[in-house]
């Protein structure tokens, strides 16, 4: 199995190196953003296997970012995770709405 790529979009500046660390195993590895808007710009440029976003960021929050993902016809398909360290209902809704495959449910601090 080869290294596998993926933007880790998340405004908190500690959470990327972490994740990044919990996700060696699996031979993931990612390429940063710290909003949605340099998330598109990723996105736009590169390719990635497997998307990462964090529901809370500035500029454009996850779902937006994972809607507008869906519409790309290159990530159509490409799995996507929701990062998240809130657990409410409709938080989850909304993201399994907006085409997201699966959630993580992150307590990095």
């Amino acid at each position: 199995m080869g290294i596998h790529e993926s933007p880790g979009v998340d405004d908190e500046d500690i959470n990327l190196p972490l994740l990044e660390k919990l996700l060696q195993p699996l031979q993931l590895k990612l390429t940063s953003a710290s909003n949605g808007l340099e998330a598109r710009n990723l996105l736009a440029d590169l390719s990635f296997d497997i998307l990462l976003f964090d529901i809370r960021m500035p500029e454009n929050d996850g779902i937006e970012l994972t809607r507008w993902t869906r519409e790309q016809s290159a990530y159509k398909d490409v799995p996507l995770l929701i990062l998240t360290s809130l657990s409410d209902k409709q938080t989850l809704l909304d993201s399994f709405d907006a085409e997201a495959v699966d959630y993580l449910p992150l307590h990095l601090r």
